[in-house]
């Protein structure tokens, strides 16, 4: 959060409009500004300038998360993921939860390790060989159910 700390602003982009919309609900109720909640598809690199960027959730297939960090020049980008969201519960996030319960980490901290990151990708590569036409969601649940075949 240091490099956040040293923009002018944060910008949160989500890759689903539920998500936008909790979110743009969330932030209101807390008193802070949703302005700069946006959908990762619709945002250009001009109004990043100045910006940190933070996605709030992972896009189910990761070339779509590619293709956005590379028009947005990102050489990484920082994703807040739930372990209970639908791409993680699709594949195994159930022994991550009990991994991270197991070693003592609150619901509501924030936790970074290669093993989850490497998680991720996988599912994200394993659903990539599955959909052949990847169909419109307004959610990650809906995209999984609408495009993830089992």
């Amino acid at each position: 959060m240091i490099k956040a700390a040293q923009q002018n602003k944060v910008l949160v982009l989500c890759w689903f409009t539920e998500t936008l919309d909790r979110l743009a609900e969330h932030f209101t109720k807390a008193g802070a500004s949703a302005a700069n909640l946006s959908l990762a598809q619709q945002i250009r690199k001009q109004q990043t300038e100045g910006s940190a960027i933070i996605f709030a959730e992972h896009f189910p297939i990761r070339e779509k998360e590619g293709e956005v960090y590379e028009r947005l020049q990102l050489k990484e980008a920082t994703v807040y993921s739930a372990l209970d969201e639908p791409l993680l519960k699709r594949f195994g996030g159930e022994k991550i939860i009990s991994l991270v319960k197991n070693l003592g980490a609150n619901e509501d901290e924030a936790i970074q390790h290669s093993v989850i990151s490497s998680s991720i990708r996988n599912a994200q590569n394993k659903l990539k060989q599955k959909v052949s036409i990847e169909q419109h969601a307004t959610s990650q649940e809906a995209w999984m159910r609408t495009n993830a075949v089992n």
